[in-house]
C-alpha cells in the first residue's frame, strides 16, 4: 500500500524511510482495525482510503492476468495477496509466510515485476505470471489456500 502511495507521490521509498512508514501504518492498523496481521484485501481496501485518503480503491474478484497488466499498463499499480509459500521465492525466510502481499509494477510477455518489500532484493523482482495467478489468495480466517483469487488497485486522487 505504502508503495503505491510513494509511486503516485514521487516520493523515494528508500529501507530507512520504509521502516519508518510501515511502523506508523501498524499503529494505525493497531487503532483501525484492532490488529494489524493477516488483513482480508477488504480490510486493507478500508485501511487505504481511512489512512492514506484515496477515495477510490477497488478490490476485484478473479482478475485475470491480462487486467492486471491492463491496470499496471494504465499507470495503476496492482496489490497482490497471495499464500507466500506458493510464490516460491528464493529470498523468503523458509519456508516462506503462509500469508503475503506484494506490488505488481510491470510485467513482460510471461512474467511480473513485482516491488516485494517483504524479501531483501525485492525491488523489480520477477515472478512467473502463472505462479502469480496460482498463489494469489486473499487472507480468510487461516486456509489461505482455498481464499479467493483477489487484487486490489488504488487511483490516485485527482
Amino acid at each position: 500500500m505504502l508503495t503505491v502511495d510513494f509511486y503516485y507521490k514521487e516520493k523515494k521509498f528508500t529501507p530507512a524511510v520504509a521502516d519508518e512508514e510501515i511502523l506508523k501504518f501498524v499503529e494505525f492498523e493497531k487503532t483501525y482495525l484492532g490488529f494489524y496481521e493477516s488483513t482480508t484485501a477488504a480490510e486493507i481496501a478500508r485501511v487505504i482510503r481511512a489512512y492514506l485518503e484515496y477515495t477510490h480503491v477497488d478490490v476485484i474478484d478473479n482478475p485475470t492476468s491480462n487486467q492486471i497488466k491492463a491496470f499496471v499498463a494504465a499507470g495503476h499499480p496492482v496489490i497482490v495477496p497471495a499464500q507466500g509459500q506458493q510464490l516460491g521465492n528464493p529470498n523468503f525466510t523458509a519456508p516462506g509466510p503462509v500469508y503475503h502481499m506484494f506490488v505488481v509494477r510491470g510485467y513482460t510477455a510471461d512474467q511480473f515485476i513485482t516491488n516485494d518489500v517483504g524479501t531483501r532484493n525485492g525491488e523489480n523482482y520477477r515472478y512467473d505470471i502463472p505462479v502469480v495467478m496460482s498463489a494469489m489468495h486473499d487472507w480468510n480466517g487461516g486456509d489461505v489456500d482455498n481464499g479467493a483469487k483477489r487484487i486490489i488497485v488504488i487511483y490516485p486522487d485527482k
